[in-house]
């Protein structure tokens, strides 16, 4: 029984540091995407968001006109919303069909996404809880053991293998 227990107590634990490790592995990656992302990002904006004066010389030299040029720049101050701009693509569609049309064509992909995702999650699931299983029905084979007990009272315990016949 002590045997048993102690087993018990192994496969516990170690299923709890597995549980932790894989945990640590997650929030580590999850934080690498985001440092890089991050990172990335930064680069990126850097060699974007160049001063205006090197900006407007940029598009001088594509032959703009100064207006062009003036309201480029106050354009690329403001922030950018891909739903703002979607937005008003929408609600400057004059066929009241085709409007109505895409609303609810861009409100059901929205959905969709999301139900996707919960789809994805479900199949994750159910994966990672046949695995456990799995393992709890490989680790619950059937065992013998065989207890010795001594003239001075000790114990020992011994798995039992008992002879095959073919």
């Amino acid at each position: 029984m002590g045997a048993y227990v102690l087993e018990e107590l192994g496969m516990e634990a170690l299923e709890e540091l597995t549980g932790s490790l894989a945990n640590l592995i997650r929030v580590t990656a999850t934080s690498f995407r985001q440092a890089v992302f991050a990172y990335t990002h930064k680069q990126l904006r850097t060699l974007w968001r160049e001063s205006d004066s090197n900006f407007r010389k940029r598009l001088q030299a594509t032959g703009l006109k100064k207006q062009f040029i003036d309201k480029a720049i106050a354009e690329r101050n403001k922030p950018f919303i891909i739903r703002s701009i979607l937005d008003k693509k929408v609600e400057s569609i004059k066929s009241k069909p085709l409007k109505s049309f895409v609303e609810n064509f861009l409100e059901e992909f929205d959905e969709t996404c999301i139900e996707a995702g919960y789809v994805i999650a479900g199949g994750l699931d159910t994966y990672i809880a046949q695995k456990n299983l799995e393992k709890v029905t490989e680790r619950n084979s059937t065992k013998n053991i065989e207890v010795e007990v001594q003239e001075n009272g000790s114990v020992t315990l011994k798995e039992f293998k008992p002879a095959t016949t073919t």
